[in-house]
């Protein structure tokens, strides 16, 4: 499935989270015991993108990738990827735990799936028609350096991740050079695209 996720997110264009000006140095301020949990974390971290045609014009498309930190240990990782060029929905998904220690994030997950749903018949990008396929999913247990990078362009600050290569769950660097992604803190003023499918259930 990692496949989806390179040539769809090399096919779209990267929001702000991807095309944010003048970085500062990052934060390294992680001081956290083996086994913990840092509540920094906590909530959604969001990166996405908007699908374009050969014209530069957004097409309705779109591809969505949120971590859900919950203040248990657990967390929830999905995609969903809505494109005009495909005849279905793309919906990953997986759920595990997580823990800290200094500026080490260790992902665990335990299940997960990789699903196509039909479109509507409506054709809406936030519905769902029937379910297609499900497969397995390959599940990687990753320990990644995280840190925060403030953006003064926005004056906002991201949540960032290194690891040595590009992983399933993570898809494409948002900075290749540096081996990094990038994810924003999600709140309400931004519209969210992950509606769930009907009957979901981790």
């Amino acid at each position: 499935m990692k496949k989806y996720l390179l040539l769809l997110t090399i096919a779209f264009a990267v929001l702000a989270s991807c095309a944010k000006s003048n970085p500062t140095p990052d934060e390294d301020s992680n001081n956290n015991p083996p086994g913990e949990i840092d509540k920094k974390l906590l909530g959604i971290w969001k990166k996405s993108s908007l699908e374009k045609n050969s014209a530069g014009g957004n097409t309705g498309g779109y591809l969505w990738q949120e971590y859900r930190f919950n203040d248990n240990g657990t967390y929830q990782y999905l995609v969903k990827v809505f494109s005009v060029f495909t005849s279905n929905i793309y919906f990953l998904y997986e759920s595990g735990t997580w823990s800290v220690s200094g500026s080490q994030l260790t992902i665990n997950p335990v299940k997960g799936k990789d699903l196509e749903w039909s479109k509507s018949a409506q054709g809406s990008t936030n519905q769902w028609g029937s379910l297609v396929k499900s497969s397995s999913r390959n599940l990687e247990k990753v320990a990644y350096t995280y840190g925060w990078k403030y953006w003064e362009g926005t004056n906002t600050t991201d949540l960032q991740f290194h690891y040595s290569k590009e992983t399933v769950r993570d898809g494409t660097f948002n900075d290749a050079a540096a081996q990094l992604w990038y994810y924003q803190a999600f709140t309400n003023d931004y519209p969210s695209y992950m509606t769930l499918p009907p009957g979901f259930e981790w």
